[in-house]
């Protein structure tokens, strides 16, 4: 059985109790969307195009951890600021880890590390690119990772597409100096642990998971107040949902007319849905 404790650390968060032997131990991998659910190396997003239909520049962004690559390209798209949040914590030690790679490698550096870490069960402090890293740790993120040794925290994955070019790369490390600020927290409930507003919102794909009439009536009810007025939430829609998916939202659009104006971009080989704060 689970046992979920309300913790500051990701030690305190879930337990695995053995009753054959009468211990508990940490469970890693709880469900498809858990607190521990394995995190992408790169996003398989076409960040690129997400980021020119945003538009970004000098606006401040809540966004999902992921891989980290949400963050970085919102900054490489000028940012002023991004505020993170996941309901796995897995997202959060990789976005953390990634950070501290852009801040301590050359970019053709950076690249072949994360080649190295891109299988699922690698041991992270056993490469050699980890000692010029770890510096930029938190030792919360070390003891992760050294829990984690010979566990999968991570799908095998990497999409060479959401890589940075070399003039990129060099404006993410002139724009982070710190690891991302983290909310440890599914979309449904992130509002009530927010401290501040924001202009724009990205969800990723969230919604295909949450393809439902009250469930994204009551996100973006609880959404809207921390957007900042003319603010405006964006998700990509995928193409095998896709008529559901808008089926959804022309009938979220109908229960608040009065807040909120959805409109489609069409970006490249994905296409997104924009939901405007009226």
């Amino acid at each position: 059985m689970l046992v979920y404790i309300c913790g500051m650390n990701y030690k305190d968060a879930v337990l695995y109790y053995n009753e054959k032997t009468g211990d508990y131990t940490w469970n890693f991998f709880d469900g498809v969307f858990g607190m521990f659910t394995p995190a992408y190396t790169v996003s398989n997003e076409i960040l690129n195009s997400a980021m020119k239909l945003l538009k970004p520049e000098e606006k401040s962004v809540l966004t999902v951890a992921g891989s980290g690559d949400q963050a970085f390209f919102l900054k490489i798209y000028g940012a002023s600021h991004v505020d993170t949040f996941d309901i796995s914590y897995c997202a959060k030690v990789m976005m953390d880890v990634k950070t501290a790679a852009v801040q301590n490698l050359q970019c053709d550096e950076y690249k072949k590390f994360l080649d190295s870490i891109g299988p699922a069960v690698v041991n992270i402090p056993g490469l050699p690119e980890y000692k010029k890293i770890s510096s930029g740790l938190s030792d919360e993120t070390k003891d992760f990772l050294d829990v984690m040794r010979g566990r999968k925290f991570r799908y095998d994955s990497c999409y060479n597409f959401n890589l940075p070019t070399v003039k990129q790369y060099k404006k993410l490390q002139d724009s982070i100096n710190k690891p991302f600020n983290f909310i440890w927290s599914d979309v449904m409930n992130v509002a009530g642990a927010l401290t501040r507003k924001y202009d724009q919102i990205y969800l990723s794909n969230i919604f295909q998971y949450n393809c439902d009439v009250d469930k994204t009536v009551k996100l973006m009810t609880d959404l809207l107040p921390v957007l900042n007025d003319g603010g405006k939430i964006m998700f990509y829609v995928t193409p095998w949902l896709q008529d559901e998916e808008l089926c959804v939202l022309g009938k979220v659009e109908e229960k608040l007319n009065k807040f909120i104006k959805i409109h489609y971009a069409r970006g490249f080989m994905q296409h997104h849905v924009v939901v405007k704060k009226l």
